[in-house]
């Protein structure tokens, strides 16, 4: 039933959840604090007592509110830098660790904070080598799609298409690239599963491996998760987009983003159950054997060119038998 109904069974708990998703729920609450207060203090001390802001509307308007990002030191972005760096990077601990424990079949009180430590550290380089690839896929097709709606606009504009329908093509730009890069993330995400899953070394094999299980199975290993990780993203820029055109009541709207992030919390766990249950059923038994070798393509390019034929070297004419 586990493996027939992954998303079902990956519903329901196993030795550790608890704490790896209050551990990822800290994690990222921890991780903003630094990044908070030191956006909150430039605020405060400097730009916020600036006519041009004290005398706006609250809600404060899109534009003033731009404006004021805008004005932010560099001090407060490097701290905004390094703790997303730092909750990506748990972030990575974490997830080995959590599929390192989901896959375990002993009973007892499982060891969450070493098999965190020990899982996450042993695929830390893996899980590097997949975010560079994974950036680079992303780099392209943002390029690739910014191309193409650059190209449409400049013909609309020259076939004097209306506003609104300038307007579209860049919505529609937009909801492009957020699809695409929840799609890299997603590949990306699988990869992980699969390095921790079956202890691999070589990232590279991933790269077919991944497609060929979106194709076999295109709802639960894709569309899925697709449409979870989208709506994830949505749910807390909404939460966020929605405080913003709040009057007042940071208290009230502070506890619905911790809400939100403990519920952003319980989906990373339901999809990592789900993602090791999928990937452990029997029918996927040739992916999983999938060598964990490097291709080697240059030696083997290199040693075909130079075989020989075999059989006995051509006779020259005009010559005969001793």
């Amino acid at each position: 039933m586990a493996v027939k109904r992954p998303w079902l069974t990956g519903l329901r708990p196993v030795p550790g959840s608890v704490q790896l998703m209050a551990l990822r729920w800290l994690l990222f609450v921890v991780a903003a604090l630094p990044g908070l207060a030191a956006a909150v203090a430039a605020i405060g001390q400097s730009i916020g007592n600036r006519p041009y802001f004290t005398e706006a509307s609250d809600p404060l308007p899109m534009i003033p509110l731009i404006r004021l990002v805008d004005h932010l030191p560099g001090a407060v972005w490097a701290a905004l830098v390094s703790t997303a760096a730092v909750a990506w990077l748990g972030n990575l601990l974490l997830t080995a660790g959590a599929v390192t424990l989901f896959g375990t079949t002993r009973g007892g009180r499982p060891r969450v904070w070493g098999t965190v430590f020990e899982a996450g550290t042993w695929s830390l380089w893996a899980y590097l080598r997949i975010a560079l690839v994974a950036l680079v896929l992303a780099a392209v097709g943002t390029r690739v799609i910014a191309t193409l709606a650059e190209r449409l606009l400049e013909h609309g504009q020259q076939a004097y298409w209306t506003m609104r329908a300038q307007f579209l093509l860049q919505s529609l730009r937009g909801l492009a690239t957020l699809c695409w890069l929840t799609l890299v993330g997603l590949f990306a995400w699988w990869c992980r599963v699969i390095v921790i899953a079956d202890e691999r070394h070589r990232v590279r094999r991933l790269w077919t491996v991944v497609p060929r299980l979106w194709w076999r199975r295109p709802f639960s290993a894709l569309g899925a998760h697709f449409l979870l990780a989208l709506g994830a993203l949505l749910a807390g820029a909404g939460v966020l987009f929605a405080w913003r055109q709040s009057a007042g009541g940071a208290v009230v709207w502070t506890l619905a983003w911790l809400a939100v992030l403990a519920g952003l919390s319980f989906l990373w766990h339901w999809r990592l159950r789900a993602g090791r249950l999928l990937w452990s059923s029997p029918e996927l038994i040739d992916l999983r054997a999938v060598p964990d070798t490097p291709w080697r393509l240059a030696k083997t390019l290199r040693s075909r060119l130079r075989r020989r034929p075999r059989g006995a070297p051509p006779v020259t004419p005009g010559t005969t038998d001793a």
